[in-house]
């Protein structure tokens, strides 16, 4: 299976993701668009967290996970 890219997500509807604190003692989370980012649409997703330093808004950790956000996207015939 291919590592989806930005541009991927984006042609599925997301346009933003999560960003969670993984300090034990803080699991502060947020959510950013890809443009706010300044993410480029051909780089891979999982690497963002990699690529980009970001800092959690809460206790100041650089440890972060992230995560598409699916909120907007909705299973047909599920009811």
């Amino acid at each position: 299976m291919a590592v989806p890219t930005v541009s991927s997500l984006k042609a599925m509807g997301v346009s933003r993701f999560q960003i969670t604190c993984d300090r034990v003692d803080c699991r502060h989370s947020s959510h950013i668009t890809f443009e706010a980012a300044g993410v480029g649409d051909g780089e891979p997703f999982p690497q963002i967290a990699e690529t980009r330093r970001f800092v959690c808004g809460k206790c100041g950790g650089r440890k972060v996970s992230i995560m598409p956000d699916w909120t907007k996207n909705r299973a047909v015939g599920v009811g």
